[in-house]
């Protein structure tokens, strides 16, 4: 292999597949970034085995061929080079890839390309998506997958398209989040559960245009040329619609800024009292309050448009302000039933998403 290309435009690669790069000592390839020079361009691929990333970046090839080197070790090198032209060149005998730019050389050793897992970029075919849409539903339900491995089926994003549209939910038990995009003339309709690693990799590449293909037990979402895949996880997601109260006795819409800058000045002491806030909704306002028995209180009112008030609940201060992070509305709908019942929060005014939050005890 021997190829040219601009440094920012190497960096720039690297910096996007090197995340999916792993760090399983017990197999050192996952570590490694397979850079390859065939047609006229030049790929980069990484993988840890669950999702893998590809991307392209323009270059001059002028000698085929492929080589893997530590993914960490030339994203540094790269970074630390000028902003000049990059020659590369790969030793076959020793998988070693030699680098120039102005003053600064270098040998990296590596492995053979064809060690190197195949990560799969066919994405002909599929369904076509508004990326801004799809983005905003997966910040919307990324937050309510569970961090906890004990259930494998709760650390992804429920990704269904069918007749009406798609929707994506996401649920940790303590919490859930569903978003419903209206879509017309799904071809193929589906249903799969995506890692939520995954699914965060796609909202930090922002793209333009999204591509989706399911086949066999991955996903393939082709972003503007960067190709991300993801092995799928196994099993049927619950049914949300069972959770999401059908109905509610008291109703709040509250100002999303001050709603959002109350909780801050309540989590404080919130977060040394298992991160409980209290919900106080009277007449014409919310009362926010937490209490630690090490540091204090603190309590805000919020104005507030309520409906039926005279309601005590808590709720995680976390869990709420990870709802009011990824609402880009005014206004924001609390509705609630009882103190023990779950609350359901929405932005005003859009009814595709819909956030359901479990209350905690409230100690008197």
């Amino acid at each position: 292999m021997k190829v040219q290309c601009l440094q920012e435009n190497l960096e720039h690669g690297l910096n996007i597949v090197k995340r999916a790069a792993s760090n399983r000592v017990t197999l050192p390839i996952l570590e490694h970034v397979l850079i390859q020079a065939d047609d006229g361009r030049l790929r980069l691929s990484a993988t840890d085995l669950e999702i893998g990333l590809t991307t392209t970046v323009g270059a001059k090839v002028e000698e085929q061929g492929g080589v893997t080197v530590p993914a960490r070790t030339l994203g540094d090198l790269v970074k630390a080079f000028p902003r000049e032209r990059v020659d590369m060149e790969v030793d076959e005998k020793t998988a070693t890839l030699a680098l120039v730019c102005s003053t600064h050389t270098a040998h990296v050793k590596g492995m053979t390309a064809g060690e190197f897992p195949v990560i799969p970029t066919h994405t002909d075919g599929g369904m076509e998506l508004q990326a801004g849409d799809l983005v905003a539903a997966v910040r919307q339900t990324a937050i309510s997958a569970a961090m906890d491995e004990a259930r494998p089926i709760l650390t992804g994003v429920l990704f269904k398209a069918g007749d009406d549209g798609i929707t994506l939910a996401a649920a940790d038990g303590f919490r859930l989040s569903v978003s419903r995009m209206a879509l017309q003339g799904i071809l193929d309709p589906f249903e799969i559960i995506v890692p939520v690693k995954a699914m965060r990799e796609l909202v930090s590449l922002a793209p333009e245009s999204i591509r989706v293909q399911v086949e066999n037990n991955r996903v393939i979402f082709d972003l503007d040329g960067t190709v991300l895949t993801s092995q799928l996880i196994d099993g049927r997601f619950p049914d949300y619609n069972q959770i999401v109260p059908e109905s509610h006795t008291t109703r709040a819409v509250l100002p999303k800024a001050q709603f959002e800058q109350a909780l801050r000045a309540v989590a404080i002491f919130a977060r040394d009292a298992t991160d409980i806030v209290k919900l106080d909704v009277r007449a014409d306002d919310v009362q926010l309050s937490a209490r630690s028995a090490e540091t204090g209180d603190g309590t805000v009112t919020v104005p507030a448009v309520v409906e039926n008030p005279s309601i005590e609940i808590a709720f995680n201060v976390t869990y709420l302000l990870h709802f009011l992070a990824v609402v880009d509305t005014p206004n924001v709908v609390l509705d609630l039933t009882t103190p023990s019942s779950p609350g359901t929060l929405r932005p005003e005014g859009d009814s595709g998403f819909t956030y359901v939050i479990m209350p905690m005890h409230l100690g008197k």
